[in-house]
């Protein structure tokens, strides 16, 4: 259903989608592939309150060309998909002479980036991979002894070599290293980070399966997965004191959609029974009580904080939420909806924004 206020709140994120469908693949199964590869040390917490740790995501743009198709808009799906860096994918983006395959390649991606270190997974078609090396080569890497690409001094940014067409540079000449480990590429600005992902040692979650089955589960089971995102540490995600602790250990965010019918899926995992169940309560309360204060801009404007609105007021809606599984629990809670007059999923929209701008206090705890 289309709501002001979340598009409000979403104003400014960016926004990007690709192509082309596998047949026989589960909802989840690109999602699990790419978040089960990369290295375990991004789904971490912060260390500190002023480190904010990686920011993931994950999008799949040959789900999207099937679930929304749209002829008619240019340069569809790009336009659908959440990229947390949109340099180098924007259309018209000639990736074929500098990595080897096209955009039109790339059946789902995930980026993960925190200060200097920036990591990179793109899923292709398992027949576009043989020509990666020798284009790289002509774009100006150079091959390692251990069987992988190198640009640039780890973490290096050279402006001088910015380029727009280039997705993993990230607008600032980033540096990079990229290895093939069949249908995957996998890409950082550090080399040890690349190795780790390239032996599969230390990768993904161990309550990361557990959870995209209880998000399965939960989400309207005609709906395909487009976008997906971690939670940051819970005490990011309130700028002031939040209403009660819930201490999840890995959160994530998923936006579905077919056709015009949307649906936002929120999944965090405990590492009990009992704390996801009291967790549940203090949703299902909060949801309705708690004002979802933007404490930052009160300190600016002298308003109430609490006078910001419920979730409940900001999205119309009850959640559906519930909790499954023992050790680890996962808890799950579902918002339904229309896509908007953008053709986006406004309560996805609105939840990244509240998260963006520390607003989501009622998942938080205090900082």
């Amino acid at each position: 259903m289309p709501l002001s206020l979340a598009k409000a709140l979403a104003a400014g994120l960016a926004f990007a989608a690709l192509a082309s469908p596998v047949a026989g693949q589960g909802r989840m199964d690109h999602l699990a592939q790419l978040f089960g590869a990369l290295p375990g040390q991004v789904f971490q917490p912060a260390l500190t309150t002023d480190a904010r740790g990686y920011s993931v995501s994950f999008a799949d743009p040959a789900t999207a060309s099937v679930a929304l198709p749209d002829p008619t808009a240019d340069d569809w799906p790009w336009p659908r998909l959440v990229l947390s860096s949109p340099y180098g994918y924007a259309a018209g983006a000639d990736w074929l002479p500098r990595l080897g395959y096209a955009r039109a390649d790339l059946l789902a991606l995930a980026t993960a980036d925190a200060g200097d270190r920036s990591i990179a997974l793109h899923l292709l078609a398992t027949d576009k991979t043989a020509a990666i090396g020798p284009a790289l080569l002509a774009s100006g890497y150079a091959a390692a002894p251990e069987g992988y690409w190198t640009r640039g001094a780890d973490d290096s940014i050279s402006l001088a070599a910015r380029d727009p067409q280039d997705p993993f540079g990230r607008g600032i000449g980033k540096a990079s290293r990229i290895a093939v480990a069949g249908d995957l590429v996998l890409q950082s600005s550090g080399t040890d980070t690349l190795l780790r992902m390239r032996a599969g040692t230390d990768t993904g979650h161990p309550y990361l399966a557990a959870l995209l089955a209880a998000m399965d589960t939960a989400a309207p089971a005609d709906l395909a997965v487009l976008n997906a995102m971690t939670l940051p540490d819970a005490r990011l995600l309130s700028a002031g004191p939040a209403a009660r602790p819930v201490p999840w250990r890995l959160g994530v965010l998923a936006d579905l959609a077919a056709g015009d019918r949307t649906a936002t899926v929120l999944a965090l995992a405990f590492d009990s029974r009992g704390a996801a169940d009291q967790a549940a309560l203090w949703l299902a309360d909060g949801w309705a009580t708690t004002p979802q204060a933007d404490a930052l801009g009160a300190l600016l404007t002298g308003a109430d904080p609490t006078a910001a609105p419920t979730l409940r007021t900001a999205f119309a809606q009850e959640p559906q939420v519930a909790v499954t599984g023992a050790a680890p629990a996962i808890l799950t809670l579902v918002l339904t909806g229309t896509a908007d007059e953008d053709g986006r999923n406004a309560e996805y929209r609105a939840l990244t924004g509240l998260m963006m701008t520390a607003r989501l206090s009622l998942f938080g705890t205090a900082p």
